[in-house]
């Protein structure tokens, strides 16, 4: 059950939304990757945004949901300690250390506002912010190894700037939780994930410029 406050954040966004025209940006939205044990709790992974345009963008709220491709993933929590970059909104979250979430379960909603009337988090061409730092449990009676997709669904994902314009999200990277009897060290994880939106980024780039040659 959604508390209160987190149904009247959902409100406001739903309505910056819903009345105001797209603003021109390139964005990625995607889900970390890690691996788990069978019947493990308490584990995590970000969800991240890269600004790929040729300019900044100010983003002031956000919302986003997951689906894990089998119920042997249950998502728990949302909060803004994110390892693998900054949570957007550190210092600003309206709703934070945990942010607006849906009940747990296979499928996670989860939103956040910047506190201050007309405030924004900018995010330079190329920077990377975290979402949220996703807390799950994996099933006992999980097969192993088994790869469980973390993907998005586009229509609850949604981005406003300050003045209530919507920002289009360009890309929708899933992520993956490998259930596993070993589980390696997450420390090389963390790099892996800045990289491969950054390697992202650089290709479309080249690709650009590959256009504007011809």
């Amino acid at each position: 059950m959604l508390k209160p406050k987190h149904t009247f954040g959902i409100t406001i966004l739903a309505a910056l939304l819903l009345f105001t025209a797209p603003a021109t940006a390139g964005v990625i939205l995607f889900a970390g990757s890690t691996t788990a044990l069978p019947g493990a709790v308490g584990n995590t992974l970000d969800i991240l945004i890269t600004n790929t345009g040729p300019s900044s963008i100010g983003v002031a709220g956000f919302s986003f949901e997951i689906l894990a491709s089998s119920a042997d993933v249950t998502f728990t929590d949302a909060t803004t300690a994110t390892v693998a970059a900054p949570y957007i909104f550190t210092g600003h979250s309206s709703f934070g250390p945990d942010i607006v979430t849906s009940s747990p379960g296979q499928v996670l909603d989860a939103s956040d506002l910047f506190d201050l009337p007309l405030g924004s988090t900018t995010i330079a061409s190329g920077a990377t912010f975290g979402l949220g730092h996703i807390f799950f449990n994996v099933s006992n009676t999980a097969s192993t190894p088994e790869t469980v997709t973390v993907s998005f669904n586009a229509q609850p994902s949604a981005w406003s700037d300050a003045n209530g314009n919507a920002i289009p999200i360009n890309t929708l990277l899933p992520g993956a939780i490998t259930v596993s009897s070993t589980v390696p060290e997450p420390s090389a994880a963390i790099p892996l994930l800045a990289g491969l939106a950054w390697i992202y980024s650089r290709r479309r780039g080249l690709r650009r410029s590959t256009s504007a040659v011809r």
